[in-house]
């Protein structure tokens, strides 16, 4: 096992030493920098790895690998493009696995408002992803994260981003081209391939140094789970062996339907639009990510037809929320996004 990790970062690496060493198992460490790119003592122990483990806190460091000019990066490029050696990455670390990833995200909590996120060229791994690990380690964060993938597929047009937590698991397989993951809190896929409109902020906050980093796209899809047995197709855009749509609503009235929120991205208010084909009671609530419920909406009976609810985000933070409709025993749900 070789430990690819920067210089400034060797301190930290204590308990992971520590465990591989509990566990036996061999290991070594190359630290990346401009000054050790054609070390040859380096370049050996990357030729002879059997697998690569990513820890550093100096993401452009970490890069450096990309320049397959150098010893290091030719030697990194020949074990992943061609043997397929597998690299495992904790946390931040596993931006770099983009042909682009979003750096300083975490510098500043009005980072993202301030214009001051950067992007960055990767490792190319896997070219079209946008990668945000971290979502839910600090709320005074919250924001920035939320904004840098969506900001990284815009900037960079690419189709798929994927946000995780610190302490959950996803797998990237780029011959297969799948996803799948596991954890506590449910893997959340950003599909872009369908946007045909993208948009960005030209606000300018007072001490930006550019920017406001938030962006627009139509026709974004949102795929959740926490099941590690689903696979994710990348090139069908959506989970392996689900029953389709079209099966399940078989059997739903045809005039009871949840629309997606209008505007979304939205700051403070959007309005959320439904149909019922009979009067019955409604229940319209809005949860986080993690599925706690932070709004009721609505809990009332309702006459058939179209109805309009505005819904107010003022006292929520930046996020995804999910908003679901439930009519007797039928239930729809979709996904928001608030950007403040």
């Amino acid at each position: 096992m070789l430990i690819i990790s920067n210089h400034s970062y060797s301190s930290s690496l204590t308990p992971l030493t520590d465990y591989l060493t509990g566990q036996n198992i061999n290991y070594s460490i190359v630290f990346v920098s401009n000054e050790s790119l054609n070390n040859s003592a380096y370049g050996d122990m990357i030729s002879n790895a059997s697998c690569f483990v990513f820890a550093g806190d100096s993401l452009p460091a970490l890069s450096l690998l990309k320049d397959t000019g150098s010893l290091l990066g030719s030697s990194f490029d020949q074990k992943i493009s061609v043997e397929q050696t597998p690299a495992f990455f904790f946390g931040n670390t596993g931006k770099i696995t983009g042909e682009y990833y979003i750096d300083n995200v975490d510098i500043d909590n009005l980072a993202g408002y301030r214009g001051k996120m950067t992007n960055n060229a990767g490792l190319s791994l896997f070219d079209d992803l946008i990668f945000q690990p971290l979502i839910f380690e600090d709320n005074n964060y919250y924001e920035n994260r939320t904004s840098a993938l969506l900001w990284g597929l815009m900037l960079n047009r690419k189709r798929i981003g994927i946000y995780l937590d610190g302490r959950d698991l996803v797998k990237v397989n780029a011959a297969g081209k799948t996803i799948s993951g596991s954890g506590l809190l449910p893997q959340l896929i950003v599909d872009a391939r369908a946007a045909t409109y993208v948009d960005s902020s030209v606000y300018r906050a007072s001490g930006s140094v550019g920017p406001r980093q938030v962006v627009a796209m139509n026709n974004l899809r949102f795929s959740f789970t926490r099941y590690s047995d689903l696979i994710y197709l990348i090139e069908e855009g959506k989970f392996e062996s689900l029953t389709d749509v079209n099966e399940l609503i078989t059997s739903t009235p045809s005039e009871f339907k949840l629309y997606q929120n209008f505007p979304n991205p939205f700051n403070p208010s959007t309005k959320i639009k439904f149909k019922l084909p009979q009067k019955g009671f409604v229940s319209l609530k809005v949860y986080d990510i993690l599925g706690k419920e932070v709004a009721e909406v609505i809990s009332s009976e309702l006459e058939a037809g179209s109805h309009t609810i505005n819904f107010n985000g003022d006292d929520l933070s930046s996020g995804i929320y999910i908003y679901r409709l439930s009519y007797g025993a039928l239930i729809q749900a979709r996904a928001m996004l608030l950007l403040k």
